[in-house]
């Protein structure tokens, strides 16, 4: 005879409603736990954003702090100097001389340098052409004049040269305008 099983159901659906009930209140559980988690996560990058701007600009303030000490330092060796050369202007020279050393000396001390441009190579990395004069005794194509100091920081360009090219009078550039420096500094701008 075969052998026949009974099975309670009532008992059997029970036991799965008890066991599918543990399982959902955790899963009630999960998405508050994963909302008071990112909660705090961006509580804590909101945090780190305004610590990180707050220290940027204490950088800043630090950085200009440094360089403004420098520039007082500097006004007050020219004060010096102009007070001193009503009375003698070979004073005022030498103190105008003493300024200018302390200005390089503290461009020297924030590495910046500056742009070797006369009788170089025009180079639009480093240099703004204002002007063109003929090459008299300046190869075509190098600095003839520089009418502003250019300046790197770190190697990084901080300030372009404002420099005048020697070019050859026959030579064009593509229809452009340029600007004529004549040999008495005046300037006359048109097409070549």
């Amino acid at each position: 005879m075969p052998r026949i099983e009974i099975r309670d159901d009532a008992q059997t659906s029970c036991l799965s409603t008890a066991s599918d009930s543990a399982t959902s209140g955790d899963d009630l559980r999960e998405p508050e736990q994963t909302r008071a988690r990112l909660s705090r996560l961006t509580a804590d990058f909101d945090n780190y954003r305004r610590r990180t701007q707050r220290e940027a600009a204490e950088c800043r303030e630090h950085g200009k702090a440094e360089v403004l000490a420098d520039v007082v330092e500097i006004a007050d060796t020219l004060g010096r100097a102009l007070s001193s050369g009503a009375a003698d202007p070979e004073a005022l020279r030498q103190g105008l001389t003493a300024v200018h050393r302390r200005v390089l000396h503290l461009l020297d001390c924030h590495s910046v340098q500056a742009v070797q441009s006369l009788g170089r190579p025009f180079d639009p990395e480093l240099h703004e052409a204002v002007g063109t004069v003929p090459p008299n005794g300046v190869p075509a194509g190098c600095v003839a004049a520089e009418e502003r100091r250019g300046y790197l920081l770190n190697g990084r360009l901080l300030r372009p040269a404002r420099v005048v090219v020697a070019r050859e009078q026959g030579a064009r550039e593509n229809d452009g305008w340029s600007q004529e420096v004549s040999s008495n500094g005046n300037s006359n701008q048109g097409l070549l």
